[in-house]
C-alpha cells in the first residue's frame, strides 16, 4: 500500500464534514430553532435532532453510495 487508502479517508472526512455543516445552516434555515434563552433544553434537543438528520443524509450520500 502506499499511503492512498488513508488519503481517500481524510479526503472523505473532510467532505463529509463540510456537507454536514451546510446541511446545518439549510435545515436551520428551513426549521428555526426555538429560543436558547427561554428554553435551553428546547433548543438543544433541536439541534440534535438537526445534527442527526444532517448525518444520516451525509452517510447516504458520501458513504453508503
Amino acid at each position: 500500500m502506499s499511503g492512498r487508502l488513508n488519503q481517500h479517508l481524510a479526503q472523505i472526512e473532510e467532505a463529509a464534514e463540510s456537507r454536514v455543516e451546510t446541511l446545518l445552516d439549510s435545515l436551520n434555515e428551513k426549521f428555526p430553532a426555538p429560543s436558547k434563552e427561554k428554553d435551553p433544553l428546547a433548543w438543544v434537543a433541536h439541534q440534535n435532532n438537526l445534527t442527526a438528520m444532517a448525518e444520516e443524509i451525509v452517510l447516504k450520500e458520501l458513504v453508503y453510495n
